[in-house]
């Protein structure tokens, strides 16, 4: 019996949009989790990572800023992954890659596509 292939990148539920350095500030990689429409969606489930087995999980946040979130970083650079994942862990979107620098921040906005 064949298995299933995992998903393709036209069939994640998210797909990020921005994905830019701001070194106006640093220490921090967030952004905003929206619909199709523009709506800011809150309590999407977000999974940041390394290659080294550090991992962190945020939501993101309710009304009055639905859809705002933020990982506070620190002070070590290096290249993180940065996804959004269901209730169970398993992916809606392809994984970001962030090349952090703590001098600047990271901004990633994600659109749900379905």
């Amino acid at each position: 019996m064949a298995t299933e292939p995992g998903p393709s990148p036209d069939n994640y539920q998210y797909r990020a949009q921005t994905n830019e350095r701001d070194c106006s500030k640093g220490g921090v990689i967030g952004g905003w989790v929206y619909d199709a429409a523009g709506t800011g969606l809150a309590w999407a489930r977000l999974s940041l990572y390394n290659d080294y087995g550090w991992s962190a999980g945020k939501q993101s946040e309710g009304p009055p800023q639905a859809g705002k979130y933020e990982f506070t970083m620190g002070s070590d650079a290096g290249l993180f992954h940065l996804l959004i994942v269901d209730e169970g862990g398993q992916p809606l979107s392809p994984a970001v890659d962030i090349d952090y620098d703590p001098s600047c921040s990271q901004r990633v906005d994600w659109e749900r596509a379905q």
